[in-house]
């Protein structure tokens, strides 16, 4: 899958999991016992990247992203 096809999608799958786990970074590095880190917070945001990876823009039919 070419990038400059679907960047969009790309690009917004990859900051909400980046997002996600920036939160779950937080939990792990902070002193506070009280903060634990969530498993399947991680979880989410993997799939975030993945879906946004494999995800086609509205604008981009299957003859141009060559699937």
């Amino acid at each position: 899958m070419s990038l400059n096809k679907s960047w969009r999608t790309t690009t917004i799958g990859f900051l909400g999991g980046v997002i996600i786990l920036a939160n779950e970074l937080i939990a792990v590095l902070d002193t506070s016992p009280e903060t634990n880190m969530s498993l399947e917070a991680i979880g989410m945001a993997f799939a975030a990247m993945g879906i946004g990876y494999f995800a086609r823009d509205r604008g981009v039919s299957s003859e141009q992203e060559k699937a």
